[in-house]
């Protein structure tokens, strides 16, 4: 299932039959609930495969937030909407697929590089890491010992991201910081060199 507080936790599920052909899909919305993708500006993706941000609409919607008193009497300022802020793709049997948060995006050499992606391949190669950077660089920081092979790490990752390898650095590290819920800390990697 995949859920957002703001939506009371539950916005898609995946059926269990479906479970071993699709184990990374989210699923299709909940009953009552409807999902899909929006474009950078506000078109409706319909194609199968183009990512765009999922919306959802449904009753289990928040009416919004309120950070006074006077909030309160807005009323239902989302109007039954939420914009998750995750982008997603779907697939021709309707199946949903998250690809990455939309603020989470880098734009190197002209492509758009998800950093939670880099880290997904970066698994699927037998690394722990977090990925971070900006629009010239990306930054890998894998937890590995000392001895690591920088540069065949560094190769690997550029070419299966389609990159130049000079855009891509890797830093070795023992462990990477954590906060105490266990996710990583990114604002610590922001100020490691």
């Amino acid at each position: 299932m995949y859920g957002q507080t703001e939506a009371t936790a539950r916005i898609a599920y995946l059926l269990p039959e479906e479970i071993a052909q699709k184990p990374a899909s989210i699923g299709r919305a909940i009953p009552q609930g409807r999902l899909w993708l929006e474009s950078e500006q506000g078109r409706v993706i319909t194609e199968p495969g183009e990512v765009g941000e999922l919306i959802y609409a449904g009753p289990n919607v928040s009416m919004g937030y309120a950070q006074n008193v006077a909030n309160l009497a807005l009323g239902d300022v989302n109007d039954g909407t939420l914009r998750t802020g995750d982008l997603a793709r779907v697939d021709t049997d309707g199946c949903f697929f998250i690809e990455g948060r939309r603020h989470r995006f880098l734009k190197i050499l002209g492509l758009r590089i998800s950093p939670d992606a880099v880290e997904q391949i970066a698994a699927d190669k037998g690394f722990v890491c977090a990925a971070r950077g900006n629009d010239e660089q990306l930054v890998i920081h894998v937890e590995a010992p000392p001895s690591i092979a920088v540069d065949e790490v560094r190769n690997s990752m550029a070419k299966s991201l389609g990159l130049h390898p000079s855009v891509v650095a890797v830093n070795p590290l023992r462990e990477l910081p954590r906060l105490p819920t266990g996710k990583v800390d990114y604002q610590c990697l922001s100020q490691l060199a």
